[in-house]
């Protein structure tokens, strides 16, 4: 039976009848489409895992109105590049401090115990918020120089 204009072709369908040229393709199509409803509608329930070896431990911390950080930075022959990076994003550092009205007190020292022995370096010694242009002055001590020790101490040098 030819399929007609104005004709109900999924009405034709539930008759029961073999299906004609033209209703097998509209078959095939249904049959497509409540396959893909029934899989779209399915949530997948992923679970994220850790390895076997790895151990996670998390705590919770109160917020803190007032800050010292010391930066003990690198100074030995490859660590120009590193340096530079730290200065780089040392903005997105501060933005959290900034934004939470934290009163900070931040410096910088080597890892060469020989030469500094944990001095603070840079000029100011100590940046604050009332440091003018905190960001620049930080991001200059930090540039520590690649002179110092290739005896990397960095816990010696911030005792």
């Amino acid at each position: 039976m030819p399929l007609e204009v104005g004709m109900n072709v999924p009405g034709a369908l539930a008759k029961g009848r073999a299906a004609t040229p033209l209703e097998q393709p509209v078959r095939l199509t249904l049959f497509l489409l409540a396959a893909f409803a029934l899989t779209a509608c399915v949530k997948e329930k992923l679970v994220a895992t850790l390895p076997p070896d790895v151990r996670v431990d998390t705590y919770t911390q109160q917020s803190a109105s007032k800050i010292d950080v010391l930066w003990v930075v690198d100074n030995s022959g490859s660590m120009a590049p590193r340096q530079e990076n730290l200065a780089k994003n040392f903005q997105a550092f501060i933005e959290v401090f900034t934004k939470g009205s934290v009163d900070y007190r931040l410096a910088v020292t080597t890892t060469d115990i020989f030469k500094e022995r944990g001095r603070f370096v840079g000029s100011p010694k100590v940046v604050t918020p009332q440091t003018p242009n905190a960001i620049t002055a930080f991001s200059a001590n930090v540039k520590v120089g690649i002179n110092g020790s290739p005896y990397e101490t960095g816990m010696e040098a911030g005792r």
